[in-house]
């Protein structure tokens, strides 16, 4: 179990690494936006090595990777939804999804202006064969929201990577009001208690 740990997270740091100098245009850039992702990627495997690798409520690391950027403002971050825990693989996806959306808003959305907000709400639902979270990440008050003419790094990891790590989709929206994100995911079903 450990070596398939170690050798999925390498292969996720190979792959940040190779996306990040991608999209660096200088060394400096490069090491700044390297160093930020395996930190972001470090949040949940800590909350992980907490509870034996067992999971990681959402709320504990939604407020991991908003930490940064004011999460004692209400005014300015808001964090709403049942207790929900994840497990390994979907926490480090989600993780990361996370730090690319606070890293977002810190640098062009609602987190970049003093009059932005970012509110971060979850829901799970039930069906016959599974168990489906929903997550909406909305920015609003910070600058006129256009789409970007190309995707970087973390839109791609958010479209396309946790498509396949959620087993779900995640969609952006460039609202001109504030960039609103959508993340599904199919989560086990719950353990019946002993």
């Amino acid at each position: 179990e450990l070596n398939h740990r170690v050798k999925n997270t390498l292969a996720t740091v190979q792959s940040i690494a190779a996306q990040t100098i991608r999209s660096s245009p200088e060394p400096r850039a490069f090491r700044q936006a390297f160093e930020a992702r395996l930190i972001a990627l470090s949040q949940p495997h800590n909350l992980l090595s907490l509870s034996n690798w067992r999971g990681v409520e959402l709320t504990d690391l939604v407020r991991r990777e908003l930490a940064p950027h004011g999460i004692d403002d209400p005014n300015r971050i808001s964090v709403a939804g049942e207790r929900v825990t994840l497990p390994p693989a979907i926490a480090v996806a989600i993780g990361m999804a996370g730090h690319e959306l606070a890293s977002n808003a810190a640098r062009h959305g609602a987190l970049s202006t003093t009059t932005g907000k970012v509110e971060v709400s979850w829901s799970v639902s039930s069906s016959a064969s599974a168990r489906h979270l929903q997550i909406i990440w909305k920015e609003s008050g910070g600058p006129m929201v256009h789409e970007p003419k190309r995707r970087g790094f973390g839109s791609r990891l958010i479209e396309q990577g946790l498509k396949h790590d959620l087993h779900g989709e995640a969609k952006l929206s460039f609202e001109s009001s504030g960039l609103k994100c959508v993340i599904e995911a199919v989560l086990p079903a719950e353990r019946a208690a002993a």
